[in-house]
Formats: C-alpha cells, structure tokens, sequence
C-alpha cells in the first residue's frame, strides 16, 4: 500500500493532475508529434492505463515506463528517441508514467531524463505488436531531493 501511494504522491505531484476514474480514464493524456510519429503521454491511475492500451496499444510500436526503483510509478521525464547513429526522431516530455509512441519498426536508443539523473537504453520495435521499456533507475531519495531543489 506504501508504494502504491507514494507512486500516485510522485506522479500527481511531478504532473499537478489528480488521478483519474470512471468514463474521465483520458482526461489527463497529452498527445503530441506529428501524424507520422504521434505520442501519448499519461497512466496515471490504473483506469487510465487501461484506456492506454485499448485506444493506442493496437496501433502504437512503442510503450515507455517510467518509475523508481522500489516498482512505484514516475511522471515529468524527458524523452529523445534516435537512430543507433544518433540521429534524433523524436523529442517529448512526459508527464505521466506510461509514454507511447508509434515509430516504425527498427533499432533505437531512447534516452530518459528527469530528477538529476539519465538513463539510455537501445530498444528494437517489432514490425508488429508493442514494446515495451521500462526504465526504473531512479531511487526515491533522488526523486524527493530533485523536487526539493526544485522548489
């Protein structure tokens, strides 16, 4: 119960949203990009990750989690998704803790940032299907004294 709310405590308090419930499951979701290469950024409550997966998981290639290491969800994290050569594809922010994308399918670094800390991961998106990367390096302690500094 401990880490369900702090996850909630974290995500609410990096994006400045309440969770969301019922028939609103989308009312905190940001889209952005372009038709070629849109992204979705949200899931903070289990109903809205569940709305997530239905209207986007059938046709986006690729699924970003972000979240501390003890398993408890994170919003406010920057994205950069580019070729292996270095080439960047897409940049976003996202506030909440799921971040989707459809990106054709082939390798990729992605690269995670938020709270004084980064992360980078290569990633291959099928032809078909979602992937998903989890990125859960950030420590809760580096988590609350990031947002303390940044008060």
């Amino acid at each position: 119960m401990r880490n369900t709310l702090l996850g909630l405590v974290l995500v609410l308090s990096a994006s400045g949203a309440v969770a969301a419930t019922g028939g609103a499951a989308a009312q905190f979701l940001e889209q952005g990009g372009d038709p070629s290469m849109p992204w979705v950024s949200g899931g903070i409550g289990s109903d809205e990750r569940a709305y997530m997966l239905s209207e986007y998981g059938p046709s986006y290639t690729l699924k970003l989690e972000f979240a501390v290491t003890n398993g408890s969800y994170l919003g406010d994290v920057d994205v950069v998704i580019a070729k292996p050569g270095g080439a960047t594809l897409l940049t976003a922010h996202s506030r909440g803790p799921w971040f989707m994308t459809r990106i054709p399918a082939g390798d990729y670094r992605v690269k995670v940032s938020g709270y004084g800390r980064s992360f980078e991961q290569s990633v291959k998106v099928p032809a078909r299907g979602l992937k998903t990367a989890v990125f859960n390096g950030w420590t809760e302690a580096g988590v609350s004294s990031a947002m303390r500094a940044a008060k």
